[in-house]
C-alpha cells in the first residue's frame, strides 16, 4: 500500500525457508533455505535479483549483513550478495565429514557431506573444487579421479540397475 508505506509477504512453502534479512535500502529480502540456498528478491517487484549457494547447509547459525548491506555473512563464508562471488570461507570452522576418499596419486582428498563435494590439495589445504552431488542409490564403484561413480538403484517397479554419475556435468544417465 503506497499510502501508508506498508504491504504484506506471503512465504509459500516456507517451511523451506530457513532464516531472512532486511537489506538495509529497504527494498530487498534475503532468504537462506534449509539447502543452503541463499535468494535476494525486490520487494518492490517481487523478481528474484539473484540465487547462490553456501558450501554447506547443515551449519546455519551466522546468516548476516555488514554495514553496506553489500556483504552477506553466512555461516564460515562471506558473500557479494549482487553477484553471489565468494569473497571469503574458512573451511577450518567445518568438520563434518561423511566420507573422505583420496585422489589415486594421493595429492586430493574428496570430502562428501550430504550433497556436498570438495576436493582439497593436500599440499596446501585448500579447496580447490567444490560440486553438489545427486547421486542415488548405492555405491558400488568410483573412478580414479573420484568424478565418476556407479551406483545401483532401483526403478518404481523395484528392478535393481545401474547408473552413471559425472560429477562435472551433474548428469547421470538413466540404466
Amino acid at each position: 500500500n503506497n499510502s501508508s508505506r506498508s504491504g504484506q509477504i506471503s512465504f509459500i512453502q516456507a517451511q523451506y525457508r530457513h532464516q531472512f534479512l532486511l537489506h538495509p535500502n529497504g527494498n530487498h529480502l534475503i532468504y537462506r533455505h534449509t539447502d543452503g540456498r541463499i535468494e535476494v528478491f525486490d520487494i518492490r517487484t517481487g523478481a528474484l535479483v539473484n540465487t547462490f549457494f553456501q558450501a554447506t547447509s547443515d551449519e546455519q547459525q551466522v546468516f548476516t549483513l555488514d554495514a553496506s548491506g553489500d556483504i552477506l555473512i553466512s555461516d564460515f563464508q562471506q558473500f557479494n550478495i549482487w553477484t553471489g562471488e565468494v569473497l571469503y570461507q574458512n573451511f577450518d570452522y567445518y568438520v563434518n565429514v561423511d566420507q573422505y576418499l583420496f585422489s589415486f596419486d594421493n595429492e586430493q582428498l574428496i570430502t562428501i557431506t550430504g550433497n556436498n563435494w570438495w576436493v582439497w590439495d593436500i599440499d596446501s589445504n585448500t579447496v580447490i573444487q567444490q560440486e553438489r552431488l545427486n547421486i542415488r542409490g548405492g555405491l558400488l564403484a568410483q573412478t580414479e579421479d573420484r568424478h565418476r561413480y556407479l551406483t545401483e538403484v532401483s526403478n518404481r517397479q523395484g528392478e535393481m540397475g545401474r547408473e552413471i554419475y559425472d560429477v562435472r556435468t551433474g548428469e547421470s544417465p538413466r540404466s
